[in-house]
């Protein structure tokens, strides 16, 4: 009988505020064979602990599909391209599924956002922090997805 080994692995953190007022980003990440799925949810600065106990975040913020993009690799001589799979009005997930690409070559990036609208406003009525939040939330992201993968915990 062969045994086979799992080809998939979940993760998932908090990431907590970076200033008063931001709120604290969930984190899912799904690895598998060359593909991430990563769901990033917020809370309004709530305790990260909480997310474990099924607090944190509200029925709104637990949506999958509600701002969701594909990031492919390069291939060949063609450049890494994104497109959305289900588009919010912001449409933060297609970019951010790009850059995330590129940043992990080789690597099939799924991005659903679920953010609320505080966050994702644009306009004359926009949260002039949500920028700053979203910037440092990314680069958060990226220097976590990191350290999973070269732990080599994913499949």
């Amino acid at each position: 009988m062969t045994l086979l080994v799992p080809q998939t692995a979940t993760h998932h953190t908090a990431l907590p505020p970076l200033f008063p007022g931001a709120p604290t980003f969930h984190i899912h990440l799904t690895v598998l064979a060359s593909t991430l799925l990563i769901w990033v949810g917020a809370s309004p600065g709530l305790d990260p602990a909480s997310f474990d106990a099924g607090a944190g975040a509200g029925p709104s913020e637990r949506r999958l599909a509600a701002d969701w993009g594909v990031g492919m690799p390069a291939y060949g001589n063609l450049p890494p391209t994104a497109t959305a799979v289900f588009r919010a009005p912001a449409d933060l997930a297609t970019p951010m599924a790009l850059r995330l690409t590129k940043r992990f070559p080789a690597t099939q990036v799924h991005v659903s956002l679920a953010l609320p609208a505080a966050i994702t406003r644009a306009g004359p009525d926009a949260d002039l922090h949500a920028g700053r939040a979203l910037l440092g939330m990314e680069r958060r992201l990226v220097e976590w997805v990191a350290g999973v993968l070269a732990d080599g915990d994913g499949a």
